[in-house]
């Protein structure tokens, strides 16, 4: 399992995009969830909806979100839709 926690992902782009700003820490989580039987990412809710320099990884190899009780419902669905199950906690 990779668990890519709120400083692994800067930005979560709601169509479906993690980015990350350094290059090569991008890799390594790149490799992280291509290696992974199951990825978890916890991401806070403000980090919804912007985007950055590196993408890592799509929502659909995204097993599970997990964010705070600030993101909006109508983006949790959005999430949910890219393959994702979405936990508000």
């Amino acid at each position: 399992m990779a668990a890519i926690r709120d400083g692994g992902a800067d930005a979560v782009l709601a169509a479906s995009i993690f980015h990350r700003r350094i290059h090569s820490i991008a890799e390594v989580k790149a490799a992280m969830v291509a290696a992974a039987a199951r990825v978890v990412c916890l991401v806070d809710h403000s980090k919804v909806g912007l985007s950055q320099l590196c993408r890592f990884a799509t929502l659909d190899l995204v097993d599970v979100v997990v964010t705070d009780s600030g993101l909006e419902q109508d983006l949790a669905d959005e999430l949910a839709a890219a393959g994702p199950e979405v936990i508000r906690a």
